[in-house]
């Protein structure tokens, strides 16, 4: 900066978590949904819904390959959904027991701790099945 200017830095305020859920999971990506998502279910079928949590699947776009989705559809639990749903902009990659969680939107310290709570409780919700 020249000087009597201001040096600005810039910082990218988007967080990743990655949690050890303690249980393999397979390979599975979870977002938001959108109207393509919709359009493209109605031609090849490939997300899981969940009849036990519909507002979750209404909310969010769940993908897993066909063999993963049975042990998909057992450990996720309406409790493991819940802690999901509460959130409008998570986007969530799974690989076997590590879940890397994001939000779409800049964060703030209020949205870091709602986050670590959020850390916290998922790996307890899934405790509960580990078949």
């Amino acid at each position: 900066a020249a000087e009597g200017e201001e040096e600005v830095l810039l910082t990218d305020p988007y967080q990743f978590f990655l949690i050890d859920l303690r249980t393999d999971m397979g390979k599975v990506l979870i977002r938001p949904e959108t109207i393509g998502d919709k359009i493209f279910e109605v031609l090849i079928e490939q997300e899981v819904d969940f009849d036990i949590h519909p507002e979750f699947s209404r909310k969010y776009y769940l993908y897993t390959d066909s063999e993963n989705q049975p042990r998909v559809r057992r450990k996720m639990n309406r409790e493991f959904l819940d802690v999901i749903y509460r959130y409008d902009d998570l986007v969530i990659q799974i690989v076997k027991n590590f879940m890397m969680v994001k939000r779409l939107q800049r964060i703030n310290r209020e949205d870091c701790e709602e986050l670590a709570e959020f850390i916290f409780s998922v790996p307890r919700t899934l405790e509960k099945d580990k078949g």
